[in-house]
């Protein structure tokens, strides 16, 4: 009887000593440490305030896609970095 009582016993210490240590790992907010960055970098752009003209302004709309939508100068370039700042502030 006494080895069962301390069968027992030792099997819930064990418990109380795992569910004590699972909850204190569980506890709290888990922070990121990384920083993340999105670096954005253009080059060359002098010169192209405006889109261009003709075909050479346009851009598909998607890969494998045949439509196009109207793309370049300060207007495009400043949408585009203010979206991309908005995924990744």
């Amino acid at each position: 009887m006494k080895s069962r009582r301390w069968a027992l016993t030792a099997l819930v210490l064990g418990v109380l000593v795992v569910g004590v240590q699972s909850a204190a790992a569980g506890s709290g907010p888990t922070k990121d440490n990384d920083t993340h960055v999105q670096l954005l970098a253009i080059n060359d752009f002098h010169g192209n305030l405006e889109p261009p003209s003709g075909s050479s302004g346009r851009v598909t709309v998607a890969p494998g896609s045949t439509g196009t939508v109207n793309a370049g100068g300060a207007e495009y370039l400043s949408t585009h970095v203010k979206m991309l700042r908005e995924r990744n502030p």
